[in-house]
């Protein structure tokens, strides 16, 4: 390795010896830590101190189960162990919508104040006096502080957007200029060249073709749940068949059907703006991350149809090793869009990334759910769904009532994906610090 060493500095006019040193060195197996050692001497007394510094991306948005732009619904028996984010700007819409049968065990942290920025009213009084009478996110007493009854129970009405179970509600949470200056949560934090670089196309699919639409009606991806559905000629690939560092051009709309992906699948969409992919895997295999390129949008309003990873039936995820399982910027994400009555279940480890995250059915996530898009555009906004059947997305599931087992627990010590650009930063180890002679 190599090492800096700072001669002596001393730290007393009258005493000679009282002087400290400081030496920063790292090894070549472990270029990524640096170890700081400073060594003091008083009056002939000698005692060294020793901690490890850590060179990482900067990533306060792995500090959340779920960070978004947008909106957030969190329903059924879902639980986030962990903290949830949400950068909506509308103060007359929620950011929020969590129903009773959920759990949130952190805390609900909102870009939005609990003080009217005109009246300076706060809690029940927050809008007094205007004609739009918008949400209560909780329950508030007139300082803008949460309610407790008398054995300490936090005070829940019936009109509160948050039903469930958490540790509280932050508000006006703030990185800079709102979320934008958080890394991860805008478009331009993100290229992911170096993934398509190391794919190449799928050289095959099946000599026929099929016909669906997106969103479909319940169970039949062949008919349009509306007049406003995308119509899609799906290029379609059945298994098994195993594919390593895969690409998926763009404008195959594909559909994978019990396929195994060794390494990158990269879903390409194209960057004239006239082409896109939206592709359904059924009961396929990832030993890899699934990565796509970035779409930039200008007022569309069907966006979340075209480019879009629609996942149904039971996947396997088996890429403990990465730090993300899906980077899909810009990108509607539909996980686990199924009937969660048929016992199906979805395990992911790593970061999952999408223009809109949707998390139905069984699912187990470990790592942070970012829903990156700009909604800032559409007053009435989009939703990162974690646990709704209805609503955006596909239309697989058959009940209106049809809820599964949804857990995300975050990782806050995971390092930000490849193809994220963020500030490095150096942090201490805490739990490498110690004292010597």
């Amino acid at each position: 390795g190599n090492q800096l060493i700072i001669p002596a500095i001393n730290y007393s006019t009258t005493t000679v010896d009282s002087n400290f040193t400081i030496r920063f060195y790292r090894y070549d197996n472990d270029p990524n830590i640096i170890k700081l050692e400073s060594t003091g001497t008083d009056n002939g007394i000698h005692r060294k101190i020793i901690v490890d510094l850590n060179i990482q991306k900067s990533a306060d948005v792995l500090k959340y189960a779920i960070a978004s732009k947008t909106r957030v619904w969190i329903t059924g028996d879902s639980t986030i162990h962990g903290n949830i984010y949400s950068a909506w700007k509308y103060q007359d819409i929620s950011p929020f919508n969590i129903t009773s049968d959920s759990t949130v065990e952190g805390t609900i942290n909102t870009i939005l104040t609990n003080i009217n920025p005109t009246t300076g009213l706060k809690g029940p009084d927050l809008y007094a006096g205007t004609t739009k009478m918008p949400y209560d996110l909780e329950t508030l007493d007139a300082s803008g502080n949460p309610m407790y009854d008398s054995q300490g129970n936090k005070i829940v009405s019936s009109t509160d957007e948050i039903q469930g179970q958490s540790e509280g509600v932050n508000y006006n949470v703030n990185y800079g200029d709102k979320a934008v200056n958080m890394p991860g949560m805008k478009l331009s934090d993100y290229d992911t060249t170096q993934y398509r670089n190391q794919a190449t196309n799928i050289p095959t699919y099946d000599s026929r073709k099929v016909t669906e639409y997106f969103p479909h009606v319940a169970g039949n991806y062949s008919q349009p749940s509306s007049a406003g559905s995308l119509q899609l000629t799906r290029y379609v690939c059945s298994g098994p068949n195993t594919f390593t560092n895969a690409k998926v051009t763009a404008s195959k709309n594909a559909l994978f059907k019990n396929c195994t992906f060794n390494g990158i699948l990269y879903i390409d969409c194209g960057t004239t703006g006239g082409t896109y992919n939206n592709v359904r895997f059924e009961n396929c295999v990832f030993n890899g991350p699934i990565v796509t390129n970035t779409p930039n949008y200008s007022n569309s309003t069907n966006w979340w149809m075209k480019n879009c990873l629609y996942f149904t039936g039971e996947e396997t995820f088996q890429n403990k090793n990465v730090q993300a399982t899906i980077l899909a910027p810009n990108f509607n994400v539909n996980l686990g869009n199924t009937n969660p009555n048929s016992g199906e279940n979805n395990v992911l480890t790593g970061a999952i990334v999408g223009g809109i995250v949707d998390i139905r059915g069984n699912a187990e996530i470990y790592g942070t759910v970012i829903s990156m898009y700009d909604t800032s555009g559409y007053s009435s906004g989009y939703v990162s769904n974690i646990g709704a059947t209805l609503g955006d997305g596909g239309s697989e599931t058959t009940e209106p009532g049809d809820v599964g087992v949804i857990q995300i627990t975050p990782n806050p010590d995971q390092m930000l994906p490849s193809g994220i650009t963020s500030p490095i930063v150096i942090k201490p180890l805490q739990g490498t610090y110690c004292e010597g002679i």
